[in-house]
Parts: C-alpha cells; structure tokens; sequence
C-alpha cells in the first residue's frame, strides 16, 4: 500500500507542494493602510413608531508593526479617516460621534494568522469620541462596548485557516462572536473553503456564516431584552490573500439579522421588530 501511495505521489510531483499555508507576514518598520466601507439598513418596528436608517461609513486605518516574533506581532493602529453619512431615515446622534475617532491610536497583539490577542486603547478612544463627558462616555461605552471596536479591526485583520490549503479545501471556525450592541451578540460558525488562486496568483477564499443569537449579558440602561430571538441570515464572506507579501487584498462580508425581541423600558415590556442589513468591503490601499 505504502508503495501505492509512492508511485502516485511520482505520477504527481506537485500535489504535495499545493498545500500551502497562509500566513500574514509581520516586519518592524513596515507600515500599510486597509479602508473600510460598511453600509447597514436597520429597521425597528413597535406598534407605534416604525424607525429606518440606512448609514454609510468609511473608515481608514494605518497599521505600523512595532515589534515581531515567531508568534505574535505588535501593531499601531491609528484611524486616519472616519465619515459617516446618514444616506436614509432619522440620523442619530451616536452615528456623528463615530466621526470623533479620527486621529485614536490602539494597539493589538496578532498572530500569523491574523488573530487578535490583546487589544489596547480603547478606554482612549472612548473617551476622544465623547469629549470627556461623562453621560455620552456611558452611552458609548454601551452602543460601542469593547468588544465590538476589538471586532471592528478583527474583521479588518482576515484570520486566516490553521491548516493548509489547496483548491477546494474546505474548514469550519465555532464561536466566532458576532457583536450587536445594545441587543446582544451572535456566536458565528464559519464554513470556509478554498477556491483556488486568480490569475494573480491570490488565494480565493470564501465562506458562509450561519449564527446562534444571545441576548446581553448586562442591560443597557435605557432598555433591557427580556424575550425574543433573532436570526442570522445570507451570511457571506469572501477575501483575496496574497501569501507572498503577507496581506490581504481584498474581502467582502454581508449578512441580514431579523427576528422579534421584547424590550423592557421603565418597568414597561415592548415587542419590537428588528430587521439589520450589513455589507461591509475591506480593501489594502497602494500607498
């Protein structure tokens, strides 16, 4: 048998050179840019008010690696650029906020694979958007808790399969946590595959991401979730990765979350119909 396996490997010498492993590449000194642009529709529908919005959002970050090992790297990462249109429906005043993050420094500990270790700056962050006051400090720490600002450079940071990689590879990720303040969160499997390289030499990746919805664990102080569920629906990811520099090139995320939820105000329980659309497109710029 052992023979058998041989002389096939013979009939193919470059089979075992198709796996490959991806890996972000990390190098002191090395400084790059990714832009973000995320579009979100969100609806919320009780018995006496309907509210929309649809929001558009482009945010530009530069990362610098600072340091780099076998294991980890440390990057800088400062958001250089943040607009936020409101293109339908009621503005709200927490969107325009956003816009105060330009200028914030954080910094992340990865590994190869683009995994966020630790995540440092946001207390700072915070703090800029809010312009010390303490009431909107509360406010935001609740809509944007850190675990959706750690998401935020997490999606831009592409984590990337364990093992390697060839034409119609296929892998699973349990547990990815999908942050949506103020009703709770998702936690996401991921079913990756891998769908060979562009005439660029690129890898094409892509998956789909179904999700099981729990409510928060701390209420918000204006509202709490008592009841509900919500579903996620149509999640889609794809990325292009060049292995030989290190990065990727490009990436595209959408998914639609819905369902019905009660919320308690004042002692008063509310049904309230949810209904949230994201795209979001990540690109490396050429500076």
């Amino acid at each position: 048998m052992r023979g058998l396996a041989i002389a096939i490997l013979a009939l193919f010498p470059n089979f075992a050179a198709a796996q490959t492993t991806l890996a972000w590449k990390f190098k002191p000194g090395d400084v790059f840019f990714y832009e973000t642009v995320a579009k979100s529709d969100e609806a919320t529908i009780t018995k006496s008010q309907t509210l929309k919005q649809e929001v558009l959002s482009t945010w530009v970050y530069r990362f610098e690696v600072k340091a780099a090992g076998p294991d980890t790297a440390t990057l800088q990462i400062q958001i250089e650029q943040v607009t936020v249109n409101n293109v339908a429906g009621a503005t709200k005043n927490e969107n325009k906020l956003l816009e105060k993050a330009k200028g914030a420094i954080l910094t992340a500990t990865v590994t190869p694979r683009g995994e966020i270790r630790s995540l440092d700056g946001y207390d700072k962050l915070i703090d800029a958007m809010a312009d010390q006051r303490e009431a909107v400090i509360k406010v935001l720490r609740q809509l944007n808790p850190e675990q959706a600002v750690r998401q935020q450079i997490q999606d831009v940071l592409a984590i990337l399969p364990k093992e390697p990689v060839a034409n119609g590879t296929r892998w699973q990720r349990d547990g990815v946590a999908l942050a949506l303040p103020p009703f709770g969160r998702f936690l996401v499997t991921l079913s990756g595959s891998h769908l060979g390289n562009d005439l660029a030499g690129h890898h094409r990746l892509a998956a789909t991401l179904t999700g099981k919805y729990e409510r928060p664990d701390v209420p918000a102080d204006f509202f709490r979730v008592v009841g509900g569920n919500l579903t996620l629906d149509k999640g889609q990811w794809t990325w292009a990765f060049d292995n030989d520099r290190g990065r990727v090139i490009n990436q595209k995320a959408s998914y639609e979350l819905r369902g019905d939820l009660t919320v308690e105000n004042r002692g008063a329980a509310t049904p309230v119909e949810v209904f949230i659309r994201r795209e979001m497109t990540t690109r490396l710029l050429p500076r």
